[in-house]
């Protein structure tokens, strides 16, 4: 007699819903074979019990993968992708502890390529001002006293503490060391993703 050749059952589909932050974000599915895995009205139609990879990426951000074995039932992941931006939205340097008011330009004009910059004040005080902002509102800012900063306002880890304006804006005050004409901080801006880019900002008196 001729065998009957047995049927091989059929593979069992599992419908995946993938969103990502930020949503403009590339995602890329791959197969066990490498191969890209297209979705159909938004879900990903993947073979039970089978090992996919999830890619998600986007410029200026942290690149993620996932690794997902497809299990039975509608699936749905959220993925988020952390942010590796450390650019400046403004670098300010004041007279006054009002922002935007009395400000003194630093030269030369904020650059995201540069990261040295001076800023001179022509009259005599015993302090001034910064106020650097960032793109991105998940970075963090640390400043640094480097040199001439009066001591008594420097934490033991060498870092300034910020204050707050009326409005909330935050500011950084830097003290000159008496009889100090110059002094020099470093601004750390440390990224959502943990990435860190140092700014170096000069302060000089020039009391005419």
């Amino acid at each position: 007699k001729t065998p009957v050749p047995t049927k091989e059952p059929e593979q069992k589909k599992v419908k995946v819903t993938i969103k990502v932050t930020p949503g403009d974000a590339k995602i890329i599915v791959l197969d066990e074979a490498g191969d890209p895995v297209n979705p159909s009205k938004g879900r990903y139609s993947l073979t039970e019990g089978r090992k996919y990879e999830i890619y998600v990426r986007k410029e200026g951000y942290q690149e993620l993968k996932k690794t997902i074995t497809a299990s039975s039932g509608e699936k749905k992941y959220n993925l988020k992708l952390l942010s590796s931006d450390t650019t400046f939205k403004e670098l300010l340097v004041s007279t006054s502890e009002i922002y935007g008011e009395e400000l003194i330009p630093i030269d030369p004009k904020l650059d995201q390529w540069k990261d040295k910059y001076k800023a001179a004040c022509d009259k005599e005080c015993e302090s001034l001002n910064i106020w650097p902002e960032v793109q991105d509102k998940n970075a963090t800012i640390k400043v640094f006293a480097l040199s001439g900063v009066k001591a008594s306002t420097v934490e033991k880890d060498e870092t300034i503490k910020s204050s707050k304006d009326k409005k909330g804006k935050e500011y950084w005050q830097i003290f000159f060391e008496d009889q100090e004409k110059e002094m020099q901080v470093r601004i750390q801006v440390t990224a959502e993703d943990g990435t860190q880019k140092d700014t170096y900002l000069t302060l000089t008196l020039e009391d005419k």
